[in-house]
C-alpha cells in the first residue's frame, strides 16, 4: 500500500507548520491502524509511505479506515494505491513490480480515493461489504503489461473520473474488414444521432443548472504557466456571466477570494463549487504541444458523477500569444450557449492581467501589495475594467473613500468602451461611496436580474435588501431563489452568512415559525459569532433560556478565551433586547466576573444591563481617556448614562462632542446623538436625528443598530420609530 499527501509541496510553501502537522497525522494513524490489521510500515518518503500486509482483505480494510478518517475527519488530501504482487526485501530496501504498480496506482489517484489493481479486485469478489468500480486499462511506465485499474466505491470515498487520471491510457484498436464497414456506418450514424439529440437536451439543461469554472490545470510542466489556468477560467466566467440565463457561480469576485483562500483541499475551487451547490463544472487544462505552442482542452461535466456533457475542440495557440487561444475558446463556449450577443469583451493586455491575478493572490493578507499590483495593471492597460473594479472593492474594504471617488471619476470617461453591466456596476460603486443606499439597491437589482441564482450575486442582493433599504420581505424573497439545504452550511462560511441574513429578516418580520426552521439549520457549537447572536435573539424571543445556556456553554468550551467571554456578553445583550432583563443580568454578571479588563466596551454594557450606571460610567471614562480619537459609540453610551443619572448638562455636552468627531460610517453623528436625546426625554428630536442618519446613508445592520440597539429598547415597538427606520417600505 502506497500513500501520499496531495499537493504537499504547495502546502509547505503556504504553511510549513500545518504541513508538518499533516505528516504527523499521516504517520500516527498509519502506524495505529496498520498494526490493527497485521500490516507493517516498510518505509516513509517525506509525506509518503509504503506498507505491507499479511492479507488483501486486511490491507483494504486498513486503507478504507485511513482514507475515511483522512478525507472526512482531518480534511487531509491523501491518495492510496494497493497492489497484490511479489516483492524483494533486502536490508532497508524493497524492490519488484509489486512496489512499482502500487506506487503508480497511488500517483494516478485523487484526494480521497483508493485505487487498486485487478489482482486486488479479484480477491474482493466474495466480500459483499466492499464495492469496487472499473476505472480503465492503463499502461504504466516500466511495466510490460497493461493494468486493469479499479477504485473502492463507498459513500465516504472519492471515485476519480477518467479525466482526473494522470496516466497514459492504453487503447486497443481492432481492424475492420470490408464486410463490417456497412454495418459499422449504420451504428456510427445511430451514435451520431444520439449524441446530437443528447447534446441538445444537455445544452438546455446546462443553461438552467448551476455551473462553476475552476482554474484550468497546468500540465505544461512549467510552474510559470500556472497563471494561464486562472486567467482562462476568469475570462470564461466573465464572458458567460454576460449571457442572460446562464447560472454561473462567479468565482472571480472578492467574496470568492475570501471563501476559497483558506479551504484546505488539493483542489479548493472544486470543493467550494460543491459547497456552493454547483451541478456542473467547466473543466479545462493547458498542455504543451511543442516548444512554441500549447493546447487548451475543455469539457463540461457533472460535478458529482463525472459524466461528460460536452467536449469542445482543442484550441492550439502560440506560447507568445495565449490571449488568442483564450479568445477562440471563449467563442466556442459562446456558441454552445447560443447567445444572441456574439461580441466578446475586449481582452486586456497580458502583463496587466498577470498583475491583476497577482493582486488576487495578495487579497486579505496584504492589501498594500494588492493595491500596488492593481495600480500597475491599470497603468499598463487603462481600459482593464476588472482591475478598476477590484481596486474599488479594496478601497471599500479599507475605507479609502477619496481614492475610490477619484477612480470613479476616471471611469466616467471610459463608459463608451464598457458593457451595460459594467456601467451599472460603476453606478453601484458610486452609490456605495456616496452613501446613497436606495440608489445602490436599485442598481444592484438590475445586476441581480441578470443571474438571480448565482450564489454570490444573490446573497449580495440579500445584504443590500436587508442592510441598505431595510426591506425584510425582499430579503426573504431573494433567499428563496436558492435552496439553502443544497448548500454546505457546515463548511461554507459564505453559505452560513446567507442563512444568517435570512434569519435576521425572518426575526424582523416576526415570522417565528419560519425562524425556528432556519435556526435548526445552523451548525452546532461555535462557527460564527454573528450567527450565534441571532440564535440567542430567537431563543430570547421564545423564552428558551436553556438553549442559550447550552449554546453559550458549548462556545465557552470550544473556543478561545476572548470568544468565550464575548459569548456571555452577546447572550446578555440579546436577552436584554428581547425583554428578558432578569436573564440578561445573569449573563452580564458572569461576563463581568470573567473579564479582568473593567474598561472593555462589553464590560461597560454589562454594567448598563445590570443597572449599575456608576460602574458603567467609570468604565467608559477609563477607556475614553486612553483614546486619541474618541469613539462615538463610547461617547454616546456615556451620554445615555449621564442622562439616566440626571446629569443633563454633561449629556448635552457629549452631544456636541460627538458632532466634532470624524465620521467613519455614513450617518454616524446623528445616529449616536439620537440615542442621548432619547434618554434626555427628547423623543421627537431623537426620531428627527435618526431620520437624518438614514438620509445620510446609515446601514441597517442586523446585529446592533436601530431596533436591535439596546439604547432603543424603550421605543422598539413605537409606531413613529418604526415609520422612521423603515423608510423604503412604507
Amino acid at each position: 500500500m502506497f500513500m501520499d499527501i496531495v499537493g504537499y509541496s504547495a502546502l509547505v510553501q503556504k504553511s510549513e507548520s500545518k504541513a508538518l502537522g499533516f505528516v504527523k497525522l499521516h504517520k500516527n494513524n498509519l502506524e495505529r491502524y496498520s498494526a490493527d490489521n497485521n500490516g507493517k510500515v516498510i518505509h516513509y518518503y517525506g509525506d509518503a509511505s509504503l506498507t505491507m500486509f499479511d492479507s488483501t482483505i486486511e490491507a483494504i480494510r486498513c486503507a478504507c479506515i485511513l482514507q475515511k478518517k483522512f478525507h472526512n475527519d482531518f480534511k487531509l488530501p491523501m491518495r492510496i494505491g494497493l497492489h497484490l504482487g511479489e516483492v524483494v526485501l533486502e536490508n532497508d530496501s524493497i524492490y519488484g513490480n509489486g512496489v512499482n504498480i502500487a506506487s503508480r496506482l497511488e500517483s494516478m489517484g485523487v484526494a480521497g480515493s483508493i485505487l487498486i489493481s485487478e489482482s486486488i479486485n479479484t480477491e474482493l469478489e466474495n466480500q459483499d461489504d466492499i464495492n469496487t468500480i472499473f476505472i480503465g486499462k492503463y499502461k504504466f511506465k516500466n511495466i510490460a503489461k497493461e493494468i486493469n485499474v479499479y477504485a473502492i466505491k463507498d459513500n465516504e470515498l472519492v471515485v476519480p473520473d477518467t479525466s482526473q487520471i494522470k496516466s497514459d491510457k492504453a487503447t486497443n484498436v481492432k481492424s475492420l474488414t470490408v464486410g463490417y464497414i456497412f454495418g459499422g456506418l449504420i451504428i456510427l450514424l445511430a451514435i451520431l444521432f444520439t449524441q446530437v439529440y443528447n447534446n441538445k437536451k444537455n445544452s438546455s439543461t446546462v443553461l438552467q443548472e448551476r455551473l462553476s469554472i475552476p482554474s484550468f490545470k497546468n500540465f505544461t510542466g512549467n510552474p510559470e504557466n500556472d497563471y494561464l489556468g486562472e486567467m482562462v477560467a476568469h475570462r470564461i466566467t466573465k464572458e458567460l456571466f454576460e449571457i442572460d440565463g446562464t447560472n454561473i457561480i462567479d468565482f472571480q469576485t472578492p467574496q470568492e477570494i475570501n471563501q476559497v483562500k483558506y479551504i484546505l483541499f488539493n483542489d479548493p475551487d472544486i470543493e467550494y463549487a460543491r459547497q456552493a451547490g454547483a451541478v456542473n463544472i467547466i473543466e479545462g487544462s493547458v498542455q504543451q504541444q511543442s516548444k512554441d505552442s500549447s493546447i487548451f482542452s475543455v469539457i463540461i461535466k457533472k460535478l458529482n458523477t463525472g459524466e461528460v456533457i460536452k467536449s469542445f475542440p482543442n484550441v492550439i495557440f502560440a506560447n507568445i500569444d495565449p490571449i488568442a487561444g483564450i479568445t477562440l475558446l471563449s467563442e466556442y463556449l459562446h456558441g454552445y450557449w447560443q447567445t444572441k450577443d456574439k461580441n466578446l469583451m475586449s481582452f486586456p493586455k497580458l502583463e496587466a492581467y498577470k498583475l491583476y491575478l497577482k493582486a488576487k493572490s495578495f487579497w486579505i493578507d496584504d492589501y498594500v501589495s494588492a493595491e500596488q499590483s492593481l495600480i500597475k495593471a491599470i497603468e499598463i492597460d487603462n481600459e482593464f475594467y476588472d482591475a478598476f473594479d477590484l481596486l474599488l472593492t479594496l478601497y471599500f474594504n479599507t475605507n479609502q473613500r477619496e481614492k475610490a471617488l477619484n477612480i470613479l471619476r476616471d471611469l466616467d470617461n471610459k463608459k463608451a468602451g464598457m458593457t451595460n453591466r459594467q456601467i451599472n456596476m460603476l453606478e453601484i460603486s458610486r452609490a456605495f461611496f456616496t452613501g446613497d443606499n436606495s440608489k445602490a439597491f436599485n442598481h444592484y437589482n438590475i445586476e441581480y436580474t441578470y443571474n438571480p441564482k448565482d450564489l454570490f450575486n444573490n446573497t449580495a442582493f440579500m445584504v443590500l435588501a436587508n442592510e441598505f433599504v431595510h426591506d425584510y420581505s425582499q430579503t426573504l424573497e431573494v433567499f428563496e431563489e436558492i435552496n439553502i439545504k443544497n448548500l454546505d452550511i457546515d463548511r461554507c462560511s459564505y453559505c452560513q452568512e446567507r442563512l444568517r441574513i435570512a434569519l435576521a429578516a425572518t426575526l424582523g418580520k416576526k415570522n417565528y415559525k419560519k425562524a425556528a426552521k432556519l435556526v435548526d439549520l445552523f451548525p452546532s457549537g461555535y462557527k460564527n459569532m454573528r450567527s450565534n447572536v441571532l440564535q440567542f435573539r430567537y431563543y430570547g424571543i421564545k423564552n428558551k433560556f436553556n438553549k442559550i445556556k447550552a449554546m453559550s456553554s458549548a462556545i465557552i468550551n470550544d473556543t478561545t478565551l476572548s470568544v468565550a467571554m464575548s459569548a456571555r456578553y452577546y447572550a446578555a445583550r440579546e436577552l436584554y433586547i428581547t425583554g428578558n432583563e432578569e436573564e440578561a443580568q445573569k449573563y452580564a454578571r458572569q461576563h463581568i466576573n470573567s473579564y479582568s479588563d473593567t474598561s472593555h466596551f462589553s464590560i461597560s454594557w454589562a454594567y448598563y444591563f445590570l443597572g449599575e450606571l456608576k460602574n458603567c460610567q467609570e468604565s467608559l471614562l477609563i477607556r475614553l481617556k486612553r483614546q486619541d480619537n474618541k469613539s462615538m459609540k463610547d461617547l454616546s453610551l456615556l451620554g445615555i448614562v449621564n442622562a439616566k443619572l440626571n446629569n443633563n448638562e454633561e449629556a448635552e455636552r457629549l452631544i456636541i462632542e460627538i458632532a466634532q468627531q470624524e465620521e467613519q460610517n455614513y450617518g454616524d453623528i446623528p445616529y449616536y446623538q439620537s440615542r442621548i436625546q432619547l434618554h434626555l426625554g427628547s423623543r421627537e428630536k431623537a426620531l428627527e436625528l435618526l431620520a437624518e442618519s438614514i438620509q445620510k446613508g446609515a446601514k441597517f445592520y442586523s446585529s446592533n443598530v436601530f431596533e436591535n440597539d439596546p439604547a432603543f429598547v424603550s421605543i422598539k415597538n413605537d409606531l413613529d420609530f418604526l415609520k422612521v427606520i423603515f423608510p423604503y417600505t412604507q
